[in-house]
């Protein structure tokens, strides 16, 4: 995502009120451009104002999970990806969506009927936060072609840290991803 592009759409569409939020952790990494990142395939799909990102190492293949997605998770959910499908074999898609909100309902519910097995991944707490929004639409719209339920995996319920160390503890991480995509393998 171009986080330049994406204050621009904030600031020239008066149409719509904007809050426009980044992570810290982003900004010392690099912005995903190009078709191709470490070998995982990039397919950019626009629906409305902000572009999405499907990440996925075999493109043509239909992968076992899919985990959707925003901001700084992307980039541990693709490194999950890649490690699972080295070490279990288990193919997984990543969904990075461009707007927590508008969330692209059309292309979440596609892409979950497509798959049958959904993570949500946030960096905000599990209750009440965005994926539980996302985790509703799908459940409302794509329940029947589901495989199991979608699980969610975000930050403790407390209050997240300053500190870079206690922050690691809060937070999502590599190991708490694998995890869930192995109980949605089981």
């Amino acid at each position: 995502h171009n986080p330049g592009e994406m204050l621009k759409k904030c600031v020239t569409d008066i149409n719509y009120p904007c809050l426009f939020i980044e992570s810290k952790i982003s900004y010392s990494k690099d912005i995903i451009q190009g078709r191709d990142l470490n070998g995982i395939s990039i397919e950019r799909v626009t629906n409305g104002s902000f572009e999405n990102i499907l990440l996925s190492l075999y493109p043509d293949e239909k992968p076992d999970v899919l985990i959707i997605t925003y901001g700084s998770m992307a980039e541990i959910s693709s490194e999950c990806a890649y490690e699972l499908f080295i070490d279990e074999e288990i193919l997984v898609t990543v969904l990075v969506l461009g707007s927590v909100k508008p969330i692209d309902s059309k292309l979440v519910v596609n892409q979950s009927k497509k798959i049958g097995r959904v993570l949500v991944v946030e960096e905000g707490c599990v209750t009440g936060g965005w994926g539980s929004e996302v985790s509703s639409i799908i459940h409302e719209s794509a329940f029947s072609s589901l495989m199991k339920p979608v699980e969610r995996v975000g930050a403790k319920d407390l209050p997240i840290p300053a500190s870079a160390i206690m922050e690691r503890e809060v937070l999502p991480n590599l190991n708490s991803i694998k995890k869930k995509i192995l109980e949605l393998m089981e």
